[in-house]
């Protein structure tokens, strides 16, 4: 899973090298101290590529801690921050995030089926603006380590 969101996040991050870049990170459920297995991911990915959180990035988090009415909000908070790209957690997140960022990438980290779900039209057609990072691979099913946002 890292892998490939940081694959994701790096040429975005390499064309703000006259700036801090920063990457908005949406959450449905709380953001808790200790960072989740995911969230450990995420950062140890960046850090292996010379990002780190507070120094050569900074990371915007946003949670609606349960309360999916806060999320169309949040998302347009991170819009606008102006991040180089949207990390996303949860289905509902997704969905906000679709509606508010229309030109900024967007990674979503979810175990959700993106097409099944409607989210995407086709994993086939690649993008450069949304990328699914998840650790099921099931028999038969395309790749999720890598998926695309199919408009």
């Amino acid at each position: 899973m890292a892998g490939s969101l940081v694959l994701a996040l790096a040429p975005r991050l390499a064309d703000a090298q006259a700036r801090i870049p920063r990457i908005g990170y949406l959450l449905t459920v709380p953001l808790a101290e200790k960072p989740s297995p995911e969230r450990i991911a995420f950062l140890e990915g960046l850090r292996e590529l010379g990002y780190v959180d507070g120094h050569s990035i900074t990371v915007q988090y946003r949670a609606a801690a349960g309360n999916l009415e806060l999320l169309p909000d949040l998302a347009a908070e991170l819009v606008d921050l102006n991040v180089a790209l949207i990390v996303v957690t949860g289905f509902q997140a997704v969905q906000a995030i679709k509606q508010a960022a229309r030109t900024i990438p967007i990674v979503m980290v979810a175990a959700v089926d993106p097409v099944a779900t409607g989210l995407v039209a086709s994993l086939r057609r690649l993008s450069t603006r949304m990328r699914q990072s998840g650790h099921e691979i099931r028999e038969g099913a395309p790749p999720r380590s890598l998926g695309a946002w199919g408009d």
